[in-house]
């Protein structure tokens, strides 16, 4: 029942899925996601790119200029001030032409003199018509304000597309002209705006491109995430095998690992199950078919009656010993299972003994006794003992040696039953302590299988484990280790 509701639980989650559509996919919101942050990204960045390629551009500007001021300045102090007297409007345009006739200007840099208010000439001669439409700025420049100038200063400004620099001609501290460079922008502005379009475009042509290859890249990263809903999806409680490939590494390499593994345990915890069922059912089949058939063979005999009312009570006994210890293993994992307290060592092997000695006619040895004492379930350990000496008892014949003993080995606290029977298989090892389980050549031995896997379960417990070494004809020994930080 509780198998059904969780494959069908996986189910109803995959179809609820399925009805959220395309955009409930992993694998689109991953892209989503990155369209959006990379989007972002550019909104914000244009802003700042456009900024600073206009940045660039004014600051070039600048320079272009200040070139052209310097280039005049250098040929003003070497060709004008060798005068020491007052220059007329005719010598200054003199020394005006001389410069003009060997200054090339850089491209959208154009010189303009002007004399006495005038426009004398300018380089290139024509100027375009991105200058002379400006009426405005031309008047500016004739009526520029000469009263405050100071020596050797420069002025500059900017008109719509044009910037401007003005350069006074100073000549024994008098105002004689004015030296002007004007560059025009907007070519320039049109270079750094097409620059910054095609960045726009191989931008966005990358974005597309990268797009792409991440969605294509996203099917490949997330091909074992869908294997692994595949194989959820293909599991019930009947097929618990198929587990996905794992290649790669990274964190779907750990889930995809990680899942198998959780299958393996799944599996082995099923097949547990399934066994655990089974044997269960055989084990109690056994005594309910034996209390059926007395009971419907029973006659009017008293005698009878008597017989087959013990032998039914004693098969109720053997059921009740059957159903308790299974009800020991099912709950050896939960908090309460132990109810520990401070254990004398040498009290308890002691304690053993006195019991053990009572349930066959045996040797009996207490070869060592401990003495330290332990934190435990006093009650859980003697149970666990007492399973390994009727395990002893019931492997060995009258008059065997069995030996209990304890010892405290550096970090672990032994302790240990060991007889002198039979011995077991090597290849039965491995499964003694595993539930139902019965050795090939104990079948005649009465029991239910259970008491070894009891003993595990309560060592386990404790945090400690058993183990068993054996050889045939020699008897085997079975030792409890228990960590000795238990220890007080």
């Amino acid at each position: 029942m509780l198998d059904n509701f969780f494959i069908n639980s996986l189910k109803s989650k995959k179809e609820f899925t399925r009805k959220r559509g395309f955009f409930w996919q992993a694998r689109s919101q991953i892209l989503l996601w990155y369209v959006s942050l990379m989007l972002i990204f550019t909104g914000f960045s244009l802003p700042i790119l456009y900024t600073i390629i206009f940045y660039q551009v004014d600051n070039r500007v600048k320079e272009n200029l200040k070139e052209e001021i310097e280039s005049f300045e250098e040929f003003q102090y070497t060709h004008f001030n060798e005068f020491k007297g007052n220059l007329d409007s005719e010598q200054i345009k003199e020394k005006l032409d001389r410069f003009l006739d060997q200054v090339i200007p850089e491209d959208d840099n154009f010189l303009i003199t002007i004399v006495d208010k005038k426009i004398y000439r300018s380089v290139p001669k024509t100027l375009p018509k991105t200058i002379e439409n400006k009426p405005e700025l031309m008047k500016s420049l004739l009526d520029f304000d000469q009263k405050n100038v100071v020596e050797y200063k420069q002025y500059g400004g900017e008109y719509d597309e044009l910037k401007y620099t003005i350069k006074p001609i100073v000549i024994n501290e008098q105002i004689k002209g004015l030296f002007v460079a004007i560059h025009i922008k907007t070519g320039e502005r049109s270079e750094a705006f097409d620059l910054l379009m095609t960045f726009v475009f191989v931008l966005l042509s990358g974005l597309i491109i990268a797009f792409i290859l991440a969605w294509l890249a996203s099917d490949k990263i997330l091909r074992p995430l869908r294997s692994l809903a595949k194989t959820a999806n293909r599991i019930d409680e009947f097929d618990l095998k198929k587990r996905i490939d794992i290649t790669g590494y990274g964190e779907i390499y750990d889930l995809t690992h990680t899942f198998n593994e959780m299958m393996n345990r799944l599996e082995f915890a099923f097949e547990s199950q399934r066994n655990f069922l089974n044997d269960a059912g055989h084990e109690l089949r056994t005594p309910i078919t034996i209390i059926q058939g007395h009971l419907e063979l029973m006659g009017d005999d008293p005698q009878e009656q008597k017989e087959t009312i013990a032998l039914v009570l004693d098969e109720i006994d053997r059921m009740n010993r059957l159903v308790n210890d299974l009800t020991l293993l099912a709950k050896y994992e939960m908090p309460d299972f132990l109810h520990k307290e401070v254990i004398n060592v040498s009290c308890l092997v002691e304690d053993i003994y006195k019991k053990a000695i009572g349930l066959g006619s045996r040797k009996w040895l207490l070869d060592n006794k401990a003495t330290i004492n332990v934190i435990g379930d006093r009650q859980r350990l003697i149970q666990a003992l007492m399973n390994l000496v009727r395990n002893a008892v019931q492997h060995t014949t009258e008059n065997s040696l069995i030996i209990i003993g304890s010892n405290q080995d550096k970090n672990c606290l032994k302790l240990w039953v060991q007889d002198t029977g039979k011995g077991i298989e090597t290849e039965e090892k491995q499964h003694i302590f595993e539930r139902f389980y019965k050795g090939k050549a104990i079948h005649n031995i009465e029991g239910s299988g259970l008491g070894l896997s009891i003993v595990k379960a309560i060592v386990e417990a404790h945090n400690g484990w058993v183990e068993c070494i054996s050889e045939v004809g020699k008897g085997a020994t079975f030792t409890i280790y228990l960590p000795i930080n238990d220890t007080v």
